[in-house]
């Protein structure tokens, strides 16, 4: 049973250690389904709330699911890393030549991002789509998060730098190790973000529209 008096009902392993669940309790409002990562068998955290039906829930926990094998692949394959790719990597954004400033946003120390553009406070990241990528659905996840930015500049250094092109954005990303070698770090900053703030935006939009 998890904390809140969830009885866990399904789980998909993603190693040894790790699995995705989905679970319910009964409220005086009918049954509530959620889905949470567990560690070490007994250690839940980052749920997921709210689901009206055990069919969403269940698209939740596979959905996450995807997204953990995905992430377990990433750090393979970052692990294993060659050396002759750290040359290719500068060499393929003409870093010898050009000059690239971007902002590598980390939300709660999970999952990170790379943009080109200057993130400055909570309402670049909704302008962006950061967060709608990190969580499509404002009301399933705890209320606030914590956003880290690192504001970088990379290349050469005698030249005016410019915006990383979107293009070169998953470069930065699938080789965020070597990127961070050859960066700067020019300013760091840390943001909440309150998911409701931005949930009631979404709702008054919605109501524009109708």
């Amino acid at each position: 049973m998890v904390a809140d008096a969830f009885n866990v009902v399904s789980a998909v392993r993603i190693d040894e250690n790790n699995e995705i669940v989905m679970g319910f309790r009964e409220t005086g409002y009918g049954t509530n389904y959620a889905t949470w990562q567990c560690s070490g068998g007994d250690n839940y955290y980052w749920g997921h709330y709210n689901f009206p039906t055990a069919e969403a829930a269940t698209l939740d926990m596979y959905n996450r699911v995807v997204e953990a094998l995905q992430n377990k692949e990433t750090r393979h394959s970052e692990s294993n890393f060659k050396e002759s790719d750290l040359s290719e990597f500068p060499a393929r954004l003409n870093l010898d030549r050009k000059s690239y400033t971007f902002s590598l946003v980390t939300i709660d120390d999970v999952k990170s991002y790379v943009t080109g553009s200057y993130i400055g406070e909570a309402d670049d990241l909704a302008e962006l789509g950061i967060l709608e990528q990190f969580d499509g659905t404002f009301p399933l996840h705890d209320n606030t998060v914590s956003a880290k930015v690192g504001y970088y500049i990379i290349g050469k250094n005698d030249t005016e730098s410019v915006n990383l092109p979107e293009v070169y954005c998953g470069d930065i990303m699938s080789h965020l190790d070597a990127a961070l070698e050859y960066a700067d770090l020019l300013e760091e900053r840390s943001i909440r973000v309150d998911y409701s703030e931005f949930e009631d935006d979404e709702y008054e939009d919605d109501e524009l529209e109708e």
